[in-house]
């Protein structure tokens, strides 16, 4: 058994026999592949492990962890992240595609308590999220046609990269009754004084997405987090909030549309509700927001800011 007792990286060159043990609430780095065989008890610490075809299990421990899975598991093995509050499993798209490992209930069977889901890579694939844990979170690179399939209540998927179409579907959400689902949405992508553009999300059924517009560098003077389409079919608020403008090119088509609130913003807004056929309340910010809505029984609220909101 190999003990460590203090933060620690170490590169695997064992094939099997080994038992690994992290008591201390340090993190534990291991690079290279556990092979099988090697078990892995992991400590307080944010450990981060790589395996394959395992058929052992392995726990993760209490910190926020990092387990990347490079294929399907072998028989009789597991992993367990622990009660961490953002352990993340981290998959290459091909793998977490509905025709690979979220294709059925085996995989799904053999990890836990998992909060966050990473796509290591650029692809263009449908998930089942029910089978990868039900995890809550997705983070992705930049992506071409991603589809989230039984995605979990108060889903959130963070942008590390442009895509170009996204499709969310909510466990449930069409189910009638079912009246309150949400979706988050983070814009997290080095903007360096540009417009970074994500070019459609389709979102059925969702009555609630908030949308923090921000970026991974420093701030600067033309930072704008770009959607081109926004396609929601039962939407009734919108929320948004963050330190970089955001902007909505083509017009919300949302007929339902009921509330627009961009009162906590502090990097403005752009966007057009023209679509909608009821009464909008419009909530402006301390930074300038410029926004439209239809004829109807409007309310319009500015902020601190230059707000431009039109209504009729």
């Amino acid at each position: 058994a190999h003990t460590m007792a203090a933060t620690t990286a170490i590169t695997n060159t064992s094939s099997g026999g080994v038992v690994i043990t992290n008591t201390s609430s340090g993190g534990v780095v291991i690079t290279g592949a556990l092979l099988d065989g090697i078990t892995y008890s992991g400590g307080s610490g944010a450990d981060s492990i790589n395996i394959g075809a395992s058929t052992n299990a392995k726990t993760m421990g209490a910190g926020n962890d990092t387990v990347t899975i490079t294929e399907a598991l072998g028989t009789g093995g597991s992993v367990d992240a622990g009660d961490g509050t953002a352990d993340v499993l981290s998959l290459t798209s091909a793998l977490a595609a509905n025709n690979s490992l979220s294709a059925n209930v085996n995989f799904n069977a053999t990890i836990s308590n998992f909060e966050v889901l990473s796509l290591s890579d650029t692809g263009s694939v449908t998930m089942n999220m029910t089978n990868l844990d039900s995890i809550g979170s997705v983070n992705t690179v930049t992506t071409v046609s991603n589809v989230f399939s039984n995605a979990a209540q108060n889903f959130t998927i963070e942008y590390l990269g442009t895509s170009t179409n996204t499709t969310i579907n909510v466990l449930n959400a069409a189910v009638a009754g079912n009246v309150t689902d949400v979706v988050n949405i983070k814009y997290n992508v080095a903007t360096d004084g540009n417009s970074v553009v994500q070019a459609l999300h389709t979102i059925a059924a969702v009555e609630t997405i908030n949308i923090n517009s921000t970026t991974s560098g420093t701030i600067a003077a033309g930072d704008i987090n770009t959607l081109t389409t926004l396609t929601a079919s039962q939407l009734q608020t919108l929320n948004i909030v963050g330190d970089t403008k955001f902007v909505i090119t083509n017009a919300i088509t949302t007929a339902t549309i009921q509330t627009i609130d961009g009162s906590a913003s502090t990097g403005g807004i752009t966007y057009s509700a023209a679509a909608s056929t009821q009464g909008v309340l419009i909530k402006g910010s301390a930074t300038a927001i410029t926004g439209s809505v239809q004829d109807n029984d409007n309310i319009l609220t500015g902020g601190a800011g230059l707000d431009v909101i039109t209504g009729g």
